[in-house]
């Protein structure tokens, strides 16, 4: 009788963590053992290094692939050795296990202990459901204190004269232990500033830049989505850290 047909996720948040191998190879040894223990055939471990948690799972690569094969290759199983690796949103979680629970995959959250099936109904199934809940709340609120308390640190450094991280944010520069204007960059970001406030789109604001001889950090062209990360991270700087 063939073993059924199992998928395994694994993911880390920084490139660093993804150039050691020491989470991945962590991750994918515990889905190894558990996938033996319970006479599974692991076909395939799906991987997203250096990738947030907030990003929902359908828009990661391998969150993608993942998708991909329990659509086509008739894998029944996903094996998850932490419930973050895969989720730190509620929504996300929930919408994405009702879509696998459809699709008739079974999935084995490790550090919970938890076996949600398609098979699996009445109490057993809201159980399964509310346990999940409370797990991606859980997973969800410490992936937002993580960012307010980055944010406040940066912040504090900022306030300070001091560098915050190994890339400046756009418009400054590290000297020594210190966080400086760039003067090129600050007349960009000024102009930019100046554009989305006459009602600019990001998309416009990066051609009128472009027009204006006035490139990206890489001596590139501009694109919308960095117009649009420049400005809100800006804007949240302004703000400052949560009162």
């Amino acid at each position: 009788m063939s073993q059924p047909l199992a998928a395994g996720y694994t993911r880390v948040s920084t490139l660093a963590q993804a150039r050691s191998g020491l989470g991945l190879e962590a991750q994918v040894s515990a889905i190894e053992r558990y996938a033996s223990a319970k006479g599974l055939e692991l076909v395939e471990v799906f991987s997203d290094p250096a990738v947030s948690g907030g990003k929902p799972l359908a828009k990661r690569q391998g969150g993608l692939r993942l998708r991909e094969s329990l659509v086509t290759r008739r894998t029944t199983h996903v094996v998850i050795p932490r419930l973050d690796r895969a989720f730190r949103s509620v929504t996300d979680a929930l919408r994405t296990s009702d879509e696998w629970r459809a699709l008739g995959v079974t999935v084995h959250l490790l550090d919970l202990g938890l076996v949600i099936g398609p098979a699996a109904g009445g109490v057993e199934a809201v159980a399964s459901k509310l346990i999940l809940s409370v797990m991606a709340c859980v997973a969800e609120l410490e992936r937002v204190l993580a960012s307010e308390r980055t944010r406040a640190a940066a912040q504090r450094c900022i306030e300070s004269g001091r560098a915050w991280g190994r890339v400046q944010a756009y418009g400054w520069r590290r000297a020594g232990s210190r966080r400086v204007e760039d003067p090129a960059e600050q007349a960009v970001l000024a102009e930019m500033l100046a554009l989305r406030q006459e009602g600019l789109t990001y998309r416009a604001v990066a051609g009128r830049l472009d027009t204006a001889c006035m490139p990206n950090r890489a001596g590139n062209a501009w694109d919308a989505a960095s117009v649009r990360r420049i400005c809100l991270r800006h804007l949240d700087l302004q703000r400052g850290p949560p009162s």
